[in-house]
Parts: structure tokens; sequence; C-alpha cells
């Protein structure tokens, strides 16, 4: 997976979790539809760009990533008021394809980010059945 692919993903994961309605069936379909996300970002780029209220999330996000980024190569770390960039997605696309594919991914997302103590006590006990 390339930064631009782990930008795109990341990007559409922080812009869903901001979203404040629950996307449109079509969207999720298409999210769902997707069944290799490392290899299809120009396809996840296009249906976040087909919701008008998410492209606009998208492209904060994706301005935001390549922000910092073009911060990181300069040598210094920008300072956002919140926490959310510092968090690291391991495995980012496996995450990724869970929560597009689960039935509600805008609070799979927001789950995901900021795991409630339910959703952590069902991750904790998840890793022990594996």
């Amino acid at each position: 997976m390339t930064p631009n692919d782990e930008v795109t993903i990341t990007a559409l994961i922080h812009a869903l979790a901001r979203l404040n309605k629950k996307l449109p069936t079509n969207v999720c379909n298409q999210l769902a539809a997707i069944s290799d996300v490392a290899n299809n970002t120009k396809q996840l780029e296009a249906i976040a760009m087909n919701d008008t209220d998410l492209a606009l999330l998208y492209k904060e996000e994706c301005d935001r990533l390549m922000a910092e980024g073009s911060d990181r190569k300069k040598g210094y770390l920008p300072k956002f008021e919140r926490d959310d960039y510092s968090k690291e997605l391991s495995n980012l696309a496996e995450v990724a394809e869970v929560i597009f594919h689960s039935p509600d991914p805008v609070n799979a997302s927001k789950e995901t980010l900021n795991p409630s103590v339910v959703g952590k006590l069902k991750q904790f006990f998840r890793q022990l059945l594996k």
C-alpha cells in the first residue's frame, strides 16, 4: 500500500467518523462491495466524492493529513486540537474493510477511533477467541 493509499483510507475513516448522519443505503452498498480495500482506493475516493456531506469532510481530512505529512518532512510535528491523528490504526486495510463492510460505517468508524467501554470489551473478547 502506498502512502497515498494510506491517506485515502485514513481520510475516509476519519470523514465517516465526523459525519453526523447515516450514510445513504447506496453509499453503504458501494463501500460493502469493495473486497480489497488496499488495492481499490480510487474506487473508495469516488464513492466518498458521490455524497455531498461525506465529500466535504473527506477533502478536509485529506488536506489535514497531507499537511501533517508535509510538516513531518520539514522536521516538526504539528499540534492538532484533536488527538485522532496521533492514534495509529494498525492493519489499516483490515480495519477499513471491517468499517466499510459494517451495516453502519459511520458508527463503526466512530467506534474504531473512539472505542467505548463496551466496544473495548468486545474487542478484548474477539482477540481472546482468535
